[in-house]
This record gives C-alpha cells, structure tokens and sequence, in this order.
C-alpha cells in the first residue's frame, strides 16, 4: 500500500508540474536590453529575456523613440508601442488588434490578420517602395499612407481600411481579386508630369469598388494622370469613382468594366478604357 501511494503521489506531482509549465496568456514588456535595442526577435530587449509569443500581449514603452525592427516570422495575441515599429521581413502575425502609438511602417514584410487600431496621435500605417509590402487579412481602422516615392502597399485576403491616401511620386495601392475596396482610395499630393498614382490588379484578377467605396483624386491634386485597373481583367465598380481636381483626370484601364455604381467627373477629366460588359 505504502508503494502504491508513493507511486500515486509521484504521478500527481509530475502531472501538477505538466500543468505548472504550461505557457498560459502573459503580457510581455519590451526593455530594450539587448546588444542591439532594436531588434524585436532577440529575447533580450524582452524583460526577464523572454520573447512574446502566440499567447502572449507584448507592450513596448520605453524612454526614447528607437525604431523597433521585426525581420523575421513573429506571432503575438496582441501589441501596444509607444515606439516606432517597423516591419522589414518575415510575417508579423498578430491574433487580436494592434495599437503603435508612434510611427508604423510595413518596410518589405507582411502584416496578418491583426485589427490595427489608430494611434492616440491618429497614426496609420505607412508603407516604402518595397514591392514586397503586403497586408494580410488585416482590418485597419484608419488610414494607409503611401507617401514614399514609389511608395507600394499590396492588400490581400480581404484586407480592409478606412482610407488609403497615395501622394507619393509614382506610389501603387494593389489589391488581389479576394480583396474589394470597402473604403476611400484617395489620390492626392503635387508633382510633375510623370508623377502618376495607380490602384492595380496585384494577381491580373478583378478589382472590385464595394457599394461603400470610394475612388477618387482630392480637390486639391495637382500631379499626373491617377490610374484604376492597371493590370486587372476586370473593374468591377458598385461604388464611386470620382474625378474632382482641376485640369487633373483619372483613367480606368481595366480590360472590362462593370458599372452598378456611379462614375462621375466634377472637375478634370474621367477617362473611361477597356469594354464595358
């Protein structure tokens, strides 16, 4: 009998220490203390050397404005930054929202299925001229800025946002075909006539303009010609395509264009291609 409840108390305790070691939701704080204070994958700069992980809520708040840098694949429940963050490769996998309170940048890598809340200063998220640039299956509530020379951003697996602002010397929002504009795509900025802003097909599909989207150049443009459809097959408009600057236009260029919204020009020039189907 005395065997038998060693035995017992043996396997009680090693089941109570599997239980002890499970990694349950913690909140993990950003300290900065590796040899490069910067570098989001390297469990250093993490306090107690532990890098967040999937069930894990990661803060970064720290004095100073050192721009955070993720590089490689990274999964996370949830993030709050008073810093900059910028994501250069890999896929930033985030479960729930996001909040960067602070300068946000997609710089050659993927943002995933993150709900990206605004900054309390009203901070977006800004995209380079990295064709790599990809959301994906993100929710943004607020705006995308495309404000680089050749800025880019690709959107895909239904990606969605509020606003999406181009004033970037030749700057390209690109959508794949499983992702319909539901908010505002507005072409904006100076520059000189070769300075275009396109909305492009990302896989040669369709691009869809959602009832409550809205395509359009600002009142105040005054750069190049605005392209929509650019390498699409189709341009499937149930929203707005809006042509509202002085002596500016915008050219749809899809093979084929479908209209069960409303195309309309109050200022500059609509310029309709390809075959309406």
């Amino acid at each position: 009998n005395r065997k038998l409840m060693r035995q017992r108390s043996r396997a009680e305790a090693q089941a109570y220490e599997r239980l002890e070691s499970r990694h349950l939701l913690a909140t993990i704080t950003w300290d900065g203390g590796g040899v490069d204070p910067t570098v989001w994958g390297d469990p250093q700069n993490w306090v107690g050397d532990v890098l967040p992980g999937a069930a894990d809520d990661a803060v970064l708040d720290v004095a100073g404005d050192s721009t955070i840098t993720i590089s490689s694949n990274q999964t996370v429940n949830s993030v709050v930054s008073a810093e900059p963050i910028t994501i250069t490769g890999g896929t930033f996998d985030v479960t729930t929202t996001i909040q960067v309170n602070n300068t946000f940048t997609i710089a050659g890598g993927t943002l995933a299925n993150a709900n990206v809340l605004e900054g309390t200063g009203g901070e977006g998220v800004e995209f380079n001229n990295s064709s790599a640039n990809r959301l994906d299956g993100v929710t943004v509530e607020g705006e995308l800025l495309l404000s680089a020379s050749f800025a880019y951003a690709g959107l895909v697996n239904g990606t969605t946002f509020e606003t999406a602002r181009l004033t970037g010397y030749d700057s390209e929002l690109a959508v794949d075909s499983s992702t319909p504009i539901t908010g505002t795509v507005i072409f904006d900025g100076t520059g000189n006539t070769a300075s275009n802003r396109s909305l492009i097909s990302l896989d040669s599909g369709t691009i869809t303009i959602a009832a409550s989207g809205i395509v359009e150049t600002s009142t105040s443009y005054a750069a190049a010609e605005t392209f929509v459809g650019t390498n699409a097959t189709l341009v499937d408009n149930q929203g707005i395509i809006r042509s509202q600057a002085n002596a500016e236009s915008i050219s749809i260029r899809g093979s084929q264009l479908t209209n069960d919204g409303t195309l309309t020009s109050t200022a500059g020039t609509l310029n309709i291609g390809g075959t309406f189907v």
